[in-house]
């Protein structure tokens, strides 16, 4: 793998953890979908949290639950 295919895994990995959908990340990474697919799934495996996931704040003790 290339420096420039390694920096467009990369982006696309740091865009999908913040919640960009797929084909955003698909038209700016020129990525295919299954790749971006494969690596959303592997985010999701790693229990890696989205601001979706995100449902409740504790404002007491200053984290997230």
């Amino acid at each position: 793998m290339n420096k420039t295919t390694k920096a467009k895994y990369d982006m696309a990995e740091k865009m999908l953890k913040v919640n960009i959908s797929l084909d955003e990340v698909a038209l700016m990474t020129e990525l295919p979908m299954e790749t971006l697919k494969e690596i959303e799934k592997e985010i999701q495996k790693d229990g890696l949290v989205t601001r979706q996931d995100v449902k409740d704040v504790d404002l007491d003790s200053g984290y997230l639950i």
